[in-house]
This record gives structure tokens, C-alpha cells and sequence, in this order.
């Protein structure tokens, strides 16, 4: 049995990558932030250790130990992403990646350590289909993940079996894609900003936790690997789709600078961007393959699921 160290656990990502490395047969220990997550997760039949991402005094020990490493948590952004949440989530990034590196060096027994940067990192490149050899065209938010991507990589290079995952954007029925998506398109209207001709790539949350198990089993160290399903969709069909797995509905768009407006610039360039990215890499280095395929496989049990969830 492999002990595997995860922050972010309590998170909608992190908690599927943490059941997914229990149901492999693995004893998962979550860093926990609130007495409430920390309840939650021993709930759930995991180890927990209570403290500060930030402050790796109060957990390194225990993440000394682990065979399996992963880093899933991110500074919470609310509503808006701003420069000052940017260089909180910067500040925050940092100091726990470099707490983990140093804990998989001290503890000798690290296997993998897999940090989660986020397709935005690639930034926006029109209808052209793109991979992890296709030079970045970077943004404000994708230059945060490609500099704790630079961090990985510089570990790997100095001997600790690290790698990054880049997922696409991660669709269930809880999380980010539950509130601002799932509880939007229920009640029959769905506004994305701009045109909807831009391309998203998404992958299940089941898919991507996965995708962890296999590449900390695998352990390709040094390789940044895009996770995302088969096909990039346009914002525009996504809508279409989101709606229609419901009652139908009216899809409409609003200029990015509202968006921006209100939610922050980051956000606008993120979700106006085009990103029409490869999965090859994960099927040849990992052995993995998407159980949905597009985003239509996925979202009528992704909206089952969540209507499951608000009856309960």
C-alpha cells in the first residue's frame, strides 16, 4: 500500500483525485485548511493532517513519508480574479510547492510528485490545434501556471520525480463547473462572453483523477501533460449542449468586457480564449483514455448527477 500526500483534498478536483488514489488501494493522507474540511475528509475514510499550505513547518513530516505527492489546491478566487488574489495564489504556490520538493528530497521515499497547473497556460491560440510542444502564448493567468510548471521542472532536473498536469477544464456536478454552470443552465438561459466560436477543451473530473493514479504510477518525470478528452468544443455548442441535457433554454452572449467587469480581466481572457488542445501525450505516456470521450458523452450523467444531488 502506497501512502499518497495530497493538498486541496477537500476541493472539488482534489477530493476526486483523492477518492480515485483510495480506490486504487492507496492510504491517502489530506492536508486540510478548516477543522470543517478536515471533519469532512476523515468522513470520508481519509488521514488528514490540519494546516497551512503556506507554512510546510506544520505538515512537511508528514509528507516526508509519502511515496505519492500531488498538489491540487489553489487560493479560492471567489467571484473575481484579480491581480491581488493573482499574487496572494502566487505567493501561496510557491511556498507550498517548494515545502513539498524539499519534503520528497528529505524523505527519500518519493515516487512522484505531480503538480496541477490548467490548459490556460497554453493561452489563446485561435482555431489552430495545439499540444505541449506548441510554444505559449501567455496571459496573465497562464503565466502563473507556467511558472509553477518552470518550478517542476527545475525540480525534476535537480532528481525529484516531478511532473505537471495540465486539465482542461474540469466538468461534474459539483465544483466550479456546479455553480457557474449546472446551476445556471437549469433555469433556462446560459450568457458566455464574446462571439462562442472559441474552443475549450473539457475532461470529466473522473477522467482526471485517473489520469493522476496512472501518472503516479508511471512517473514521467520532467514531462508537462495536457489531460483533456478527445474533442475541444466551441463555447457556443457547449451551451447548446449544457442546455439541452436540461429543459432546453435560450443561449445568449455578452461582450468579455462585462465579464471583465465583473469577474475580473483574467477570467474574460481565459474563457474568450481558444483552446484546441491534443490529448496524445496522455494516452502514449500514461496509457490513459477518457471513459467520455467529448463533452456530449459526459454531460447528460453530469446533469443527472447534479439533479441527484439537489433532490437529496
Amino acid at each position: 500500500m502506497r501512502h499518497v500526500f495530497i493538498t486541496g483534498g477537500s476541493g472539488f478536483i482534489g477530493n476526486a483525485i483523492a477518492t480515485a488514489f483510495k480506490q486504487n488501494g492507496d492510504k491517502v493522507t489530506c492536508l486540510c485548511q478548516s477543522a470543517k474540511s478536515k471533519s469532512l475528509l476523515e468522513q470520508q475514510g481519509f488521514t488528514t493532517v490540519l494546516g497551512d499550505m503556506s507554512n510546510p513547518k506544520g505538515w512537511s513530516d508528514v509528507a516526508e513519508g509519502a511515496e505519492v505527492i500531488v498538489h491540487a489546491a489553489h487560493v479560492r478566487a471567489g467571484m473575481r480574479l484579480s491581480k491581488g488574489w493573482l499574487k496572494k495564489s502566487t505567493e501561496f504556490r510557491d511556498a507550498a510547492l517548494k515545502g513539498l520538493i524539499t519534503a520528497a528530497k528529505k524523505g527519500g521515499n518519493c515516487k512522484a510528485l505531480i503538480y496541477t497547473s490548467g490548459m490556460i497556460a497554453h493561452g489563446d491560440h485561435g482555431d489552430r490545434q495545439i499540444d505541449e510542444t506548441t510554444t505559449p502564448n501567455e496571459t496573465a493567468l497562464g503565466r502563473y501556471h507556467l511558472d509553477g510548471e518552470a518550478i517542476i521542472t527545475s525540480a525534476a532536473k535537480d532528481g525529484v520525480p516531478a511532473l505537471s498536469i495540465r486539465p482542461g477544464m474540469v466538468y461534474g456536478p459539483k465544483g466550479t463547473f456546479g455553480k457557474f454552470f449546472l446551476t445556471v443552465a437549469q433555469k433556462g438561459k446560459y450568457q458566455y462572453p464574446g462571439s462562442g466560436d472559441n474552443y475549450l477543451p473539457f475532461v470529466h473530473v473522473n477522467d482526471l483523477a485517473k489520469a493522476y493514479v496512472l501518472a503516479s504510477q508511471k512517473a514521467p518525470s520532467g514531462h508537462i501533460i495536457n489531460v483533456v478528452d478527445d474533442s475541444p468544443i466551441t463555447v457556443k455548442d457547449m451551451a447548446a449542449k449544457l442546455l439541452s441535457s436540461f429543459n432546453g433554454g435560450k443561449a445568449s452572449s455578452v461582450p468579455s468586457w462585462v465579464v471583465g467587469l465583473f469577474a475580473g480581466n483574467a477570467l474574460a481572457e481565459m474563457l474568450t480564449g481558444s483552446y484546441r488542445v491534443q490529448n496524445s501525450k496522455a494516452k502514449e505516456l500514461l496509457d490513459w483514455q477518457p471513459k467520455y470521450k467529448t463533452f456530449a458523452d459526459g454531460i447528460g450523467d453530469v446533469v443527472g448527477e447534479f439533479k441527484t444531488l439537489g433532490a437529496a
